[in-house]
């Protein structure tokens, strides 16, 4: 495809109003569209985070809501901090290799791409307030408190997506044609009719397509970005009984969207419409940051059993939506060059309202380091709820916020896990299921492309005195559909979308210290510590 470039540049400024209402707008044309309903995954990245944190934590499928002991207990059940006997000092370097498996129109193709992640890194102190004399005291008297500081992955974004198909059958722009005809707006529009891809003849009402099948489509989506949540807490420890806490939460948003669209006329010859190809490039960009918190407590009627509570209030978040888009095209007869739409100037500022969360878990041990855990998770996807700082698009939020609560319903996460002691060792496995977002009746839970997630994760560690090492696998699962354009529905591509991470984690333990300011910690040689031959310092 000839896609030279000439001196000739034009650039379209739009307020940005007509790109956004245009997203939101495309959910309510007709039921006919619901099938294709752009960016799907959007309103569903804000709470449906991935097993992660530590790899203690992962490596039991996240089920540590009722476990805590862990950094991790942060973002789960910050009561959880309250069963630390030491403060700790903790890092999770990471690696993740995703691969899309994308169908388009029948046609099957293959991406992967492998990243470094930074899964987590903080801090807990632990102060000690048990004393020879306590003995007797109440059984909820305070025993410790620990404060913690952790920063966590909670989502990441980054995955590639191709397709490359010959359409015999229709263009891509017969799409883009078909949408505005029905009355929907898109500043592209105008781009594809600068280009004389999309024409509108004079005294007509109505655009039609000069691209003509058969044409090669050809295309990449590359997202990026995540959820990475900076969160503060303490956890207090009653009478070794009950286990009380809270955090503040700051999660940071970053989405982006880089999508390249290809058609070129599969007829060499085209005597009639001259077309040859077009490159049409688009990108979308959404960021910004929340505030959300949490409150819980474990309670361990036996030295076997624990239960654990936790509610997670709703997130606020602040963000700014970008949107900005270029067209190269080339026609044999007539001039080429690139056209753009540039919207860094017309930026939408928006809030949304995530549901509130609630978890609750149980954990049995067989042991004081085996256990078997499970966690529950619910909320109410649907009660997701946009709002603009700009009165003029408070109709446009009624209308969003009115679809969210037709479409989806509640998210159900179910964890399970599992953790096994042999003196240092620890072994571990669990699994995580997230169903379908979208209300019964609606168009992806009659799909197995439904947004569903499974997560199998195994992992094991070792524990020393004064620091540990652990180290967890996750795989994850889930089938979901996209279009290749932010707006407007195009040909659906349906994707297995399969993850494989590696997470190391490496920390280092601080004996608390006691009310009389000695060290709890005792002094004797306990079986998680090295043979003396190999110790003889005492250190490990």
């Amino acid at each position: 495809m000839d896609t030279s470039f000439t001196d000739r540049q034009v650039i379209f400024n739009f307020k940005t109003t007509l790109h956004f209402a245009a997203l939101l707008f495309v959910f309510l044309i007709s039921d006919g569209l619901f099938a294709q309903v752009q960016n799907l995954d959007a309103i569903t990245l804000f709470d449906r985070t991935t097993v992660g944190g530590t790899a203690s934590s992962a490596g039991s499928g996240g089920a540590y809501s009722s476990v805590g002991g862990d950094i991790s207990s942060l973002s789960l059940n910050p009561a959880g901090l309250g069963l630390l006997k030491t403060s700790d000092i903790s890092i999770t370097p990471g690696l993740r290799i995703a691969n899309d498996q994308s169908i388009y129109n029948g046609s099957s193709l293959n991406t992967s791409h492998s990243l470094l992640e930074f899964a987590q890194a903080g801090a807990v102190f632990t102060k000690d307030f048990h004393k020879k004399s306590d003995q007797g005291s109440s059984p909820f008297g305070l025993k410790s408190i620990t404060f913690g500081i952790n920063y966590q992955a909670d989502n990441s974004f980054d995955r590639n997506q191709s397709f490359n198909y010959l359409n015999t059958s229709h263009s891509l722009i017969d799409n883009y044609v078909n949408y505005t005809n029905q009355g929907g707006q898109f500043p592209d529009a105008v781009l594809f009719n600068a280009a004389n891809i999309m024409v509108m003849p004079a005294g007509s009402s109505q655009y039609y397509s000069n691209v003509k099948a058969p044409v090669q489509q050809k295309g990449t989506i590359n997202t990026s970005g995540g959820i990475d949540n900076l969160g503060i807490g303490m956890g207090a420890n009653l009478g070794d009984k009950l286990y009380i806490g809270f955090s503040l939460g700051i999660p940071i948003f970053n989405y982006s969207v880089n999508t390249q669209v290809l058609e070129t006329n599969a007829n060499a010859n085209d005597t009639v419409t001259h077309f040859q190809g077009y490159q049409f490039n688009s990108n979308v960009r959404e960021s910004g940051e929340g505030v959300t918190g949490k409150v819980g407590l474990i309670y361990k009627p036996a030295s076997w059993v624990r239960v654990g509570v936790s509610y997670v209030l709703p997130t606020w978040y602040f963000l700014t939506e970008e949107y900005n888009s270029s067209l190269i095209y080339s026609f044999d007869t007539m001039s080429q060059g690139p056209v753009e739409y540039d919207g860094s100037a017309d930026l939408v500022h928006y809030r949304i309202r995530t549901p509130m969360k609630g978890i609750v878990g149980a954990s049995f041990y067989l042991n004081e380091n085996s256990f078997i855990s499970a966690d529950y998770e619910f909320q109410n996807l649907g009660s997701t709820h946009y709002s603009f700082t700009d009165p003029g698009f408070s109709s446009v939020g009624a209308l969003a916020n009115s679809y969210l609560k037709t479409t989806y319903g509640y998210s159900h996460v179910l964890r399970t896990g599992i953790q096994g002691a042999i003196k240092k060792l620890r072994l571990r496995a669990g699994y995580s299921y997230t169903n379908s977002p979208f209300k019964s009746g609606q168009n992806y839970t009659t799909s197995q492309y439904n947004q569903a997630i499974q997560t199998a994760t195994v992992g094991i560690g070792l524990r020393f005195k004064a620091f540990y090492i652990d180290m967890a696998y996750v795989f994850t699962y889930s089938k979901d559909g996209i279009s290749p354009n932010y707006m407007v529905p195009l040909d659906q591509i349906n994707s297995t979308y399969m993850t494989h991470s590696v997470l190391l984690t490496l920390g280092v333990k601080i004996p608390a210290k006691g009310g009389n300011g000695s060290s709890t910690q005792p002094k004797r040689r306990s079986g998680d510590q090295l043979p003396k031959n190999l110790d003889p310092d005492n250190k490990y």
